[in-house]
């Protein structure tokens, strides 16, 4: 009934068997854009970027050089969208660069310690592809695509975490707390405004109050799907 313990888990499975969701959509990417069946009539361009929203401003994981100061500006484009000035972005042949790229800007995000949790994210981390797909017959004819793996910062309480006290910490955690809230509102009002039944109101959907939000305009209220995965810890003053 106790279950299989550490060592004999690892001796039993596949080193493939350990990577989290990232490191298998980025193989998923990859396979499907190999397995696809306009292979010979398309060719396919993927590039990637990697940001965190920290303080409510965006740092480039994969500049070091920008990881200081007031961050990167955000402007809004013509194709109704937010865009991340200066951003690094990488084109990418296969999986394995784009896990090597993954590999160094996860380092570079802002972790710290505190009474629950020994490597907290003190940011909201977005990993995003843009995939082309070229007509091999005709190269003014594309369609883009995209995909954005976003690893949020968890709600705290601070009488919990311990960081009452602690000036830098407190101010991570109210502004965590603060994007969380405005996701929140905007999901709630897109849901209502796209309700199948009863009566349905055109909302004002307030990206703007959050980088986070703005970020996620297109994947949340754009032609796009949306998944998310909440992972529970137990813990027992909840």
């Amino acid at each position: 009934m106790e279950g299989m313990n550490e060592a004999n888990i690892r001796a039993s499975m596949n080193e493939d068997d350990f990577h989290g969701i990232t490191f298998r959509s980025i193989e998923e990417l990859f396979k499907q854009i190999k397995a696809s069946p306009n292979a010979g009539k398309k060719y396919y361009r993927v590039y990637c970027s990697f940001l965190q929203v920290y303080n409510e401003k965006v740092y480039d994981l994969l500049n070091v050089n920008s990881l200081q100061g007031q961050g990167l500006r955000l402007r809004w484009t013509k194709e109704d969208q937010f865009k991340v000035e200066n951003l690094f972005v990488f084109e990418v042949e296969n999986a394995e660069e784009a896990k090597e790229i993954y590999n160094y800007g996860v380092k570079n995000r802002v972790v710290a310690a505190h009474s629950l949790n020994l490597f907290s994210s003190r940011s909201h981390c977005m990993f995003s592809f843009t995939v082309e797909a070229i007509d091999a017959a005709n190269m003014e004819q594309m369609i883009i695509s995209k995909l954005q793996l976003v690893d949020l910062a968890g709600s705290e309480r601070t009488s919990l975490t311990g960081n009452a006290n602690n000036e830098k910490h407190l101010k991570e955690s109210i502004d965590i707390n603060k994007s969380l809230f405005t996701l929140r509102k905007v999901i709630s009002l897109l849901a209502e405004s796209n309700a199948p039944t009863g009566r349905k109101e055109r909302n004002f959907i307030p990206y703007r109050d959050s980088k986070l939000t703005s970020l996620l305009k297109q994947s949340l209220g754009g032609n796009s799907y949306c998944l998310m995965v909440f992972l529970a810890v137990y813990y027992h003053h909840y």
